[in-house]
């Protein structure tokens, strides 16, 4: 069965490889830091591949023009990536149909709010996305992806505490049995009428939102609505 690697797990090779340094954690980036990051990402993709022994599996999948592995890099520095750290998109080859190419997206502002080590932890999770690719033709997060990402030693999520810390979350439901936290930025259902859903891990009716900016809580849909109003009336924006 698929376990959950966990961000101490996982080596970040920089003592063994010649990996460029970090560059500086800003909210927004120049075009050099930028550069500076996509060829550290690189770096990092290359000495684990190797690390692993699968340069020649994924050389093969190449289209035989391909210059080093068939994979591309992109830094997303807009705001409005909220839900991942990262995509990877594949690109199938005209007459043949297969996966020879894909292109690993990561977004900065991820890589700005988390220490190197958890975000290799990101960068393992989209190179699992393509070696599935490669080796399939598909993608997703089923028992597939769980394999490959295993076979990586790559987180197959992000846990919630990292979230949080990349993000200042507009609202946070909680568990108030195993104490869960979820981050939300948007009323979703499960944050109007928390009376109406269970806690994923436990099962148990006893969910909690807390809406951060003011710091007041409801557990029912009638509580959030005297919330809303409340805050909605102060000078802090709902």
């Amino acid at each position: 069965m698929s376990r959950v690697i966990t961000y101490e797990d996982i080596p970040t090779l920089d003592h063994d490889y010649d990996i460029p340094e970090e560059p500086e954690r800003v909210d927004t980036p120049s075009k050099s830091q930028e550069y500076q990051l996509k060829r550290r990402i690189r770096a990092y993709v290359e000495a684990f591949v190797e690390h692993r022994g699968l340069w020649a599996e994924l050389k093969a999948v190449g289209e035989p023009d391909e210059d080093g592995l068939p994979l591309g890099y992109t830094i997303e520095t807009g705001r409005r990536w909220t839900r991942s750290g990262g995509k990877c998109t594949p690109y199938e080859n005209n007459q043949t149909g297969k996966v020879t190419y894909c292109n690993l997206t990561f977004v900065w502002r991820f890589y700005a709010g988390m220490s190197w080590e958890k975000f290799t932890g990101i960068i393992r999770h989209e190179l699992a996305h393509a070696v599935e690719y490669f080796r399939t033709g598909e993608g997703g997060h089923g028992a597939p992806f769980k394999d490959v990402a295993e076979e990586l030693d790559a987180v197959t999520h992000i846990d919630n505490e990292t979230w949080m810390g990349v993000f200042d979350h507009r609202y946070t439901v909680e568990c108030k049995n195993c104490n869960l936290e979820s981050p939300r930025n948007k009323a979703s259902k499960p944050v109007k009428r928390p009376e109406q859903r269970m806690c994923p891990d436990c099962k148990t009716d006893t969910l909690v939102v807390h809406h951060n900016p003011s710091g007041k809580s409801w557990e029912t849909y009638d509580k959030y609505q005297q919330v809303r109003s409340e805050v909605e009336k102060s000078e802090i924006k709902w």
